[in-house]
């Protein structure tokens, strides 16, 4: 288990994050948390497929949660590696990931146990790429974030974890592949890149490959946005104000208060099927 401490940037090497991910036919699925140049905090998950089962899906915000979902329901569909909570909520974190290890690093955190120790129990995933398990851990209330890598090295397996502190103006961007066609799966350090004081989501989402790019979540501050390819996007205003946020992280979804909730799902369903110009 392999723990770095990183807090440099050289300017000089940093690109847009549009520039560094256009040329990318398939990163996959990909994870970036940064801040703005106001300080705001901003953390992008993007979903992207080759196949027409991966491609079958939209992220859905739901009970405090950004989960993958089938946008046309298939009995034959192989969900293993493609269903599951990609942004989870605990505690003063939030946890992004591209697997159901979402789950077990937010468990072990609303538990009190070191990330580490969670990451120790985690492995890669286990179909025919042997696809990396990436994460993020965001703190809500410091700025100071983790990027995470779980990857195959021979027949053993490699846990990285990068810690930083905030930077304004900046973000730190990892994925599972990369390579000419996305047949390499991704190694090294993460990639810093500067981020655009407006339009982050359409900055994000127009610089995805057209034919792979399935479904955009972007968070700045407590507004979050969600883009799907598949003629759909869900735009949550998540909080509206300081109180309801400390609420919402100290309580969760399931125990704040019912007329709140109520409140949230109703703005939801009004905002929920808005189609997108291709």
């Amino acid at each position: 288990m392999l723990l770095l401490e990183v807090d440099d940037i050289q300017e000089t090497k940093v690109k847009n994050i549009s520039d560094y991910l256009a040329p990318l036919t398939y990163p996959g699925r990909t994870i970036m948390v940064g801040n703005l140049s106001d300080g705001t905090q901003v953390i992008a998950y993007a979903l992207m497929g080759r196949s027409k089962n991966s491609q079958n899906r939209v992220l859905v915000f739901e009970d405090g949660k950004v989960s993958t979902d089938l946008f046309e329901y298939d009995e034959n569909a192989e969900t293993e590696w493609t269903l599951y909570d990609a942004v989870v909520p605990v505690k003063e974190s939030i946890v992004v990931a591209n697997g159901n290890h979402s789950v077990d690093i937010a468990d072990g955190i609303e538990n009190g146990e070191e990330i580490e120790n969670t990451l120790i129990r985690l492995t890669y995933e286990g179909d025919a790429c042997a696809t990396p398990r990436i994460a993020a851990v965001l703190d809500t209330e410091t700025g100071k974030y983790s990027l995470i890598l779980i990857s195959k090295d021979g027949e053993e397996t490699s846990r990285i974890m990068w810690t930083y502190q905030p930077m304004n103006g900046y973000g730190r961007i990892i994925h599972t592949y990369t390579g000419e066609g996305g047949t390499e799966c991704f190694t090294g350090n993460p990639v810093t890149v500067a981020l655009p004081d407006r339009n982050l989501l359409e900055s994000i989402w127009g610089s995805l490959d057209k034919d792979n790019r399935v479904s955009l979540f972007v968070v700045q501050g407590d507004d979050g946005q969600i883009i799907n390819r598949n003629e759909e996007t869900r735009r949550n205003r998540i909080f509206d104000r300081p109180l309801e946020r400390k609420m919402w992280r100290l309580l969760g979804p399931e125990t704040c208060n019912r007329k709140l909730m109520n409140q949230q799902r109703a703005i939801q369903a009004r905002l929920r099927r808005v189609p997108v110009a291709r």
